[in-house]
């Protein structure tokens, strides 16, 4: 189930059966396919072993961000946008430029 409530700022999977996506972005096909990712990391791992990771582990946040925003990139999200949100989102201390790399498969 996607539902979108008009109060939320940023999208959320917080299992692969329930994704909470911001009203104002519910027709873009890259942001869901961000969360669509998070969806099936969920279910390869289970949803309490993705979360317990993702929560403790900033290896495992960054692992999984940058697969989803891969998939976001992939959907026709652009780049910068996505190296910008990677490098300021999740607490991670990660540069634009390092973002851009992650994101880019760059040595």
């Amino acid at each position: 189930m996607i539902l979108y409530p008009p109060f939320l700022k940023r999208g959320i999977c917080i299992a692969p059966w329930l994704i909470l996506i911001p009203q104002r972005v519910r027709h873009d096909a890259a942001y869901l396919a961000h969360e669509l990712c998070h969806a099936e990391q969920q279910r390869r791992l289970g949803v309490l072993r993705f979360w317990w990771a993702y929560l403790r582990s900033d290896v495992h946040r960054l692992a999984a961000e940058v697969e989803a925003y891969t998939a976001q990139i992939a959907a026709g999200a652009s780049l910068s946008y996505c190296a910008h949100q990677l490098s300021t989102g999740y607490g991670l201390a990660l540069s634009y430029n390092d973002a851009v790399r992650l994101l880019t498969h760059e040595p």
